[in-house]
């Protein structure tokens, strides 16, 4: 009876921890993510080694950064040609970064949306004008 008391509170113990300590994607991903969908994207989230790719080739080496891609999508609407690509990062210190690489840059036509730990990359007005400016 012991041992399975305490294999219950034990599991119990382990879920807790995974749970508080899971990676993936923030809260605020989730409802920007929702906000896409709703909006009529399709969304597909990169695979472990895109995301690695991406961190390395298309933020660190790229603009000289040292910073975590914890997860990422890229999504379009169907019925137009609206594309965007969702960049979680680790915390908001390093979207912060990764914003102000962007911005630095400026490629023409683009938009640059930050909220917490995500940015969103996009050529649609339309799908930038779906969030609140960067903060």
């Amino acid at each position: 009876m012991k041992k399975i008391v305490f294999s219950f509170i034990f599991l119990f113990g382990l879920s807790l921890f995974l749970v508080a300590c899971g990676g993936g994607s923030s809260k605020t991903a989730g409802d920007m993510i929702d906000t896409l969908e709703g909006d009529g994207y399709v969304l597909e989230q990169r695979d472990e080694d895109s995301r690695e790719y991406y961190q390395a080739n298309m933020v660190n080496d790229k603009y000289d950064l040292d910073i975590d891609v914890i997860d990422l999508y890229v999504g379009y609407v169907n019925s137009s040609e609206r594309w965007a690509e969702i960049i979680v990062l680790k915390d908001a210190a390093q979207a912060e970064d990764f914003y102000d690489e962007l911005m630095i840059e400026g490629t023409e036509g683009r938009f640059v949306v930050m909220k917490e730990n995500v940015v969103i990359l996009t050529f649609s007005s339309e799908t930038a004008g779906l969030f609140s400016t960067k903060g």
